[in-house]
């Protein structure tokens, strides 16, 4: 007999909402989701924040902020210039940045509903 199978939410309902946010997380247990990834990254002042990179240039707007000449390079952590999130205070990043929604995974769902077509429909 098999048991109902256990669903894994890789940081919340991102292909609606930007990753690892309140509405994404809460959307993933709307959807059934029962454990949810939540990747923690530190800010300067200690504070642990849900993010899923540590380099704010790719999952917030911190390029187009008053932080965008905070730019550094790290290669430790990866080759090219960042602006981390350790870098900035949790109210320097809760009060001036904004989380992107992730492209990769509006494109995930294009495919998923192309899956959908009932077979013999393909558009």
């Amino acid at each position: 007999m098999v048991g109902k199978p256990v669903v894994f939410s890789h940081n919340g309902a991102s292909g609606i909402y930007p990753d690892c946010t309140d509405l994404a997380y809460q959307q993933a247990v709307k959807d059934g989701a029962d454990f949810i990834d939540c990747p923690v990254q530190v800010t300067q002042d200690g504070t642990l924040i849900c993010m899923s990179s540590i380099n704010l240039i790719d999952v917030t707007t911190v390029t187009t902020s008053p932080f965008s000449s905070h730019s550094s390079v790290i290669p430790e952590i990866q080759d090219g210039p960042g602006i981390f999130t350790f870098n900035l205070t949790w109210e320097d990043i809760s009060k001036n940045l904004k989380r992107k929604l992730m492209l990769s995974f509006l494109l995930a769902d294009y495919m998923l509903k192309l899956l959908a077509v009932p077979e013999g429909k393909e558009q």
